[in-house]
């Protein structure tokens, strides 16, 4: 259960604010904030962080060899997760997890009731698969701390919630109301708080589509959003046919997690993109993927991070006739060839549909299920469509994500779209892309590794958009689902190491944003693997200002070395810094040519109690470190953006710095 309420938020912060103006005590303040914010949760007292597998039982005791008793296994001798598998049929016959159940929306006590929304009139409504399915995750939230769920079957076994989404704001659209959709979408399983349907209707009153996940405006009864947007767990589904499919997908996941992190094809990215049409910057859709082929990309005034070249080999695939001459034609054998030959991150944009990315009928070759069953690649890659219409629509189709995952080669997971995807005209403003950027930016630019982690933390950064009434964004959030698990670290090398280099550089730091003044610690390790003596001379560097310099190092043959530079931010502007690493090798190193090793690292400075990077000190800032107060050093729910000072607690004084700094902007 969330530490702090959604739908006591905005009052909260005025209560925060006004005692804070009127001089409060500090003890008064203190037992003020837990009264308001902190409520008792078995989980947050339990050490181990659990991981769900729901399944429909013909997928349980199989008998084959990756099975997903063999995944269970996996992550608990490998992983930091207590993992079980449970049978979606003892859920749907354990009378606590129906409507009038300790966890269902009929109980007015249950820990994830809003306060906002009034008591429910028509049981048998919150009373079916969906809703007994969440009221377990429910309970394995509060009661086991799982914060992961792997659901598996189809549509047809393990039912979604589908939600209501209207294109209303859409820049393609020019403003105006065009499409309305009911979406499927894990959402509805991975944000617990509330019923997701306070007005209890079933269609959408102005138009026919499912009254659930309604925004305020539609909400006939309360003015609020029915949607919980800030998740409990993560959550991603597989969805085998048969046998064979699900162990397809057991064994491709496992390879993955298996890797020894030194896999040259970790380093290399594919950002592709069909013609789109769409005029201007999006003519063609390349023009979205090189977005994430850069450390930042600061469109649309966000900043997220991506792919820096320094470290990943982009290839960038085009079937514009006048495209540069490095980017390669986009035909079904240039593709086979990339995944062949291994690629690590595919990112798609353009036109799709269930079973294929479309050449849009001009340029270049579609993709589609059939070219995947061709592929023959040993190393597995994540594919993220953002773009591509309806090619994740895996609820009633063999769509193209599915068709990727449950084959015997293709990719260990896939994000794509179960409905239409959102582009814009003229500019790269799109909804769909834009989660996108800020799923990469999760692992790059705030330390989320799990896949699951960062597909919803982008969605929470992407709230922005919902205040500026873009209805496309509820829709992209709902349209984009993880097909596979969701608890997969992402295994992404953080340097420009290569196989055969003698001495290696890693470096930490603690946080990817700051404030000025503050003074950030960067701990930068050298690891000897020759067996000759080696001296370095180290740069640290802040963009182009260095920031530290040390000469004539002296590593021993086999030997292990800690650097601690401290960058002061007092004399630097607000704004995104790279912080490299660069390593002189004077002397050694008689078995290699290597003469010098860079590394790098994003980092933010910003206003005091912008914990976000998003320029400014609002109320989403405030709901981060609230959400994680209490969380030290070590813990799992930790967020080192959110310390504010640094002291390795998020506690009041966190809060009380970025309250006094409430409404400030750059």
């Amino acid at each position: 259960m969330n530490l702090f309420r959604a739908d006591r938020r905005q009052c909260s912060v005025s209560i925060l604010l006004g005692l804070l103006l009127a001089g409060v005590a500090f003890s008064s303040f203190l037992y003020v904030l837990e009264d308001t914010f902190i409520s008792s949760s078995k989980a947050n007292d339990l050490s181990e962080t659990g991981f769900a597998i729901i399944t429909d039982p013909s997928f349980e005791n199989t008998g084959i060899t990756w099975s997903l008793e063999r995944l269970r296994d996996w992550h608990n001798q490998n992983d930091t997760l207590s993992t079980y598998i449970v049978d979606m049929n003892d859920i749907l016959s354990d009378p606590s997890y129906f409507v009038d159940g300790s966890w269902g929306d009929g109980n007015t006590s249950n820990p994830y009731w809003r306060s906002d929304e009034d008591a429910i009139s028509n049981l048998s409504m919150f009373n079916d698969t969906q809703a007994i399915l969440r009221n377990y995750i429910r309970y394995a939230h509060h009661e086991l701390n799982v914060r992961y769920v792997l659901l598996v079957g189809d549509e047809d076994k393990i039912p979604t919630r589908k939600l209501s989404a209207d294109g209303y704001g859409a820049p393609a659209c020019g403003g105006t109301t065009i499409y309305y959709e009911n979406i499927p979408t894990h959402i509805y399983y991975a944000c617990l708080n509330g019923t997701f349907n306070d007005d209890e209707d079933s269609n959408n009153h102005l138009h026919e589509v499912a009254g659930w996940g309604e925004n305020a405006t539609h909400n006939a009864d309360h003015n609020i959003d029915e949607v919980d947007w800030d998740h409990e767990v993560a959550v991603g589904r597989i969805t085998p046919h048969n046998n064979e499919e699900l162990g397809n997908v057991i064994r491709k996941t496992i390879a993955y997690m298996e890797l020894s992190g030194d896999e040259d094809y970790l380093s290399r990215v594919t950002l592709a993109g069909h013609h789109l049409g769409f005029g201007g910057d999006v003519e063609w859709g390349i023009n979205y993927s090189k977005q994430l082929g850069n450390a930042t990309c600061n469109d649309w005034n966000h900043l997220t991070y991506g792919f820096n070249s320094s470290i990943f080999t982009s290839t960038y695939m085009d079937p514009n006739p006048n495209r540069p001459e490095e980017h390669i034609d986009y035909t079904d054998e240039n593709v086979r060839s990339i995944f062949d030959e291994g690629v690590h991150v595919w990112y798609q944009a353009g036109h799709g549909n269930p079973t294929e990315w479309s050449n849009n009928g001009v340029y270049g070759d579609s993709w589609d299920t059939f070219d995947v069953t061709l592929l023959e690649n040993e190393f597995y890659p994540l594919i993220y469509a953002a773009l591509p219409c309806l090619s994740g629509r895996w609820d009633d189709t063999n769509c193209l994500s599915e068709q990727f995952v449950n084959d015997d080669h293709g990719a260990f997971a896939s994000i794509m779209n179960s409905r239409y995807g959102w582009g814009s005209y003229d500019n790269l403003h799109s909804t769909s892309h834009y989660i996108g950027r800020e799923f990469f930016d999760a692992y790059f630019g705030e330390g989320h590794v799990r896949l699951g982690d960062m597909l919803f933390d982008a969605f929470r950064d992407s709230s922005w958009l919902r205040d500026a009434n873009d209805g496309t964004i509820r829709w992209a959030c709902f349209d984009q689902n993880i097909i596979g698990n969701p608890a997969v670290k992402m295994r992404f090398p953080s340097s420009s190491q290569e196989e055969g280099d003698v001495i290696t550089i890693s470096f930490t730091i603690p946080k990817t944003i700051t404030h000025q003044g503050y003074l950030l610690p960067i701990n930068v390790t050298f690891q000897n693997q020759g067996n000759v003596t080696a001296t370095l001379n180290v740069t640290i560097y802040a963009n182009t200002t260095e920031i530290g310099h040390v000469e004539t190092i002296i590593l021993d043959a086999a030997n292990i070395m800690t650097l601690t530079f401290t960058w002061n931010t007092t004399t630097f502007n607000l704004g995104n810094y790279t912080i490299g690493t660069v390593v002189e090798i004077t002397s050694g190193e008689s078995d290699s040519e290597q003469s010098s090793i860079f590394c790098e690292k994003p980092i933010c400075i910003t206003i005091l109690g912008d914990v976000d990077a998003d320029r400014d000190v609002d109320i989403y800032d405030v709901v981060k470190i609230i959400g994680v107060y209490r969380s030290q050093t070590g813990d799992p729910n930790y967020k080192p953006n959110l310390d504010i000072n640094g002291d390795g607690i998020i506690n009041i004084y966190d809060v009380v710095i970025c309250t006094s700094h409430y409404g400030q902007s750059w």
